[in-house]
């Protein structure tokens, strides 16, 4: 079953302890029923079924027909 994904970036570590609005939002509305992490420290919160990933320098998106978003970047650790 396919959901929509939404991805916002932000400035700050840990968004979610501030008041802080996202610089860019990426919208997946449609065909999205994988998400595939490479390479990256996640952490994942139970109670908005948000995934973070701090220390962010680089991030690329692709999703491919089948239905998958892979989601690839790097950190500063």
């Amino acid at each position: 079953m396919d959901r929509p994904v939404f991805i916002s970036l932000f400035n700050v570590n840990d968004p979610h302890k501030t008041d802080k609005a996202p610089k860019k939002r990426y919208d997946f509305k449609e065909g999205v029923h994988k998400i595939i992490l490479t390479n990256l420290e996640v952490d994942y919160l139970l109670a908005g079924h948000d995934i973070l990933i701090n220390n962010l320098s680089e991030i690329e998106f692709k999703q491919n027909k089948e239905g998958h978003l892979h989601i690839t970047g790097k950190q500063k650790l």
